[in-house]
């Protein structure tokens, strides 16, 4: 069975907007599609606890933090959107084109920006991707308080193979 261990975490903010970066290292994978490795990942603690920013990691005090916005032991890849990169820079290039933005529009190109230099360096070519806004508000696979809060939330995932590195980058905005 693959096992997963935290290598780096990077954070890019802007006021309410921001998207976390963890990379992976990973080990044990060699019978396992990138599918199925992600798939177990994302159902892992892994994902569910050290995932998670470091200052929601670090807080001893138990403030009360916005969880994940899926319930991701109901999620599975069939919920997840395969693309390349110049597919991954489409979604997000569509979604800072929505029209529902207020005042907010221009942290979120800010981070795209950055996220997309950012993931030219990446060798990987295959990026998997899933939204809170791909399903109805009363989907059993939203958590009903997070996803109602989350303005966005969406997760983007990809695989280094040849370094074994597994890398999941969690957009919110609250």
């Amino acid at each position: 069975m693959p096992t997963f261990n935290l290598n780096s975490q990077k954070e890019i903010d802007e006021d309410y907007q921001g998207v976390n970066i963890s990379e992976f290292t990973y080990t044990n994978a060699e019978n396992f599609s990138e599918e199925n490795l992600i798939d177990l990942f994302v159902h892992s603690k892994s994902f569910t606890e050290e995932s998670r920013r470091e200052v929601i990691k670090k807080d001893t005090e138990n403030r009360p933090f916005l969880r994940q916005a899926f319930e991701i032991d109901l999620v599975k890849m069939d919920d997840f959107k395969q693309v390349d990169k110049n597919g991954l820079i489409i979604f997000l290039n569509d979604y800072s084109e929505e029209d529902d933005w207020e005042t907010d529009k221009d942290d979120f190109i800010k981070i795209k920006d950055k996220f997309v230099e950012f993931i030219n360096t990446v060798q990987s070519n295959n990026f998997y991707i899933i939204s809170k806004d791909w399903f109805d508000e009363k989907d059993i696979r939203l958590r009903q308080e997070e996803s109602w809060i989350y303005i966005y939330y969406f997760l983007i995932i990809w695989i280094d193979e040849a370094n074994q590195i597994l890398t999941v980058s969690e957009w919110t905005y609250d």
